[in-house]
């Protein structure tokens, strides 16, 4: 956590504010987090545990700012991240959403930049959604109205639940996609997956292409 936020104090875009949801923690964090002298940053702490679905909302509806980015306490900002992704908005106004490439890194010193995406475009990737394809967060930066016309996140998914909020935002607009790296995605042993992860995407995608408009239907 300490790591992440660091990265966020170590910005070249100056103008950013940070909301850390602290959802009921059982060790230090709270104590560090009210320790932190930076007016800028602001910690909400919760008195039961909820999914992260939830903790996104509630930073969503604090946030102030016109973009908002969701950044996992055990990741990583590079430098110029809210600089490339900011500037991929304001560039291209009917885009929902900027996308950059993300550092794979552990703790023993491996590290892999992935060139996904390999070339800057702009588009609606819906089809690559329902495949299984999404931008894990931390590499996207989000136009916060777009994301919260959609309706935010599903509180009632525990997994899966970024790819359902891709399929419910590309009904309102591109992304723009670019191909530099903007965040350091951690891998370690304690990452998991719920087991019945596959079936909650299978049927959140099912339920999305049968309230589709038919011409739409038809295409996926």
């Amino acid at each position: 956590l300490e790591e992440a936020i660091e990265s966020v104090r170590r910005q070249t875009y100056p103008n950013w504010e940070l909301i850390v949801v602290d959802d009921c923690s059982e060790d230090d964090t709270w104590a560090y987090l009210t320790s932190v002298q930076d007016p800028r940053i602001r910690a909400i702490r919760l008195d039961r545990h909820q999914e992260r679905s939830a903790d996104r909302n509630l930073g969503l509806a604090e946030a102030r700012g016109e973009y908002i980015l969701f950044l996992d306490d055990d990741d990583r900002l590079l430098p110029d991240a809210l600089v490339m992704l900011c500037d991929a908005l304001r560039g291209h106004t009917e885009a929902v959403a900027a996308v950059g490439q993300r550092v794979l890194f552990d703790g023993l010193g491996w590290c892999r930049v992935e060139r996904d995406p390999r070339l800057p475009f702009v588009g609606i990737v819906l089809d690559e959604v329902l495949l299984g394809w999404v931008a894990l967060q931390g590499r996207t930066l989000y136009r916060t109205s777009a994301l919260r016309e959609c309706g935010g996140w599903d509180e009632r998914l525990a997994g899966a639940e970024d790819q359902e909020l891709w399929l419910r935002l590309f009904l309102r607009g591109p992304a723009v996609f670019v191909p530099q790296p903007v965040m350091e995605n951690r891998a370690h042993p304690g990452q998991w997956r719920p087991r019945d992860v596959e079936r909650v995407e299978e049927d959140f995608r099912r339920d999305f292409v049968q309230d589709l408009p038919p011409n739409l239907r038809l295409r996926c």
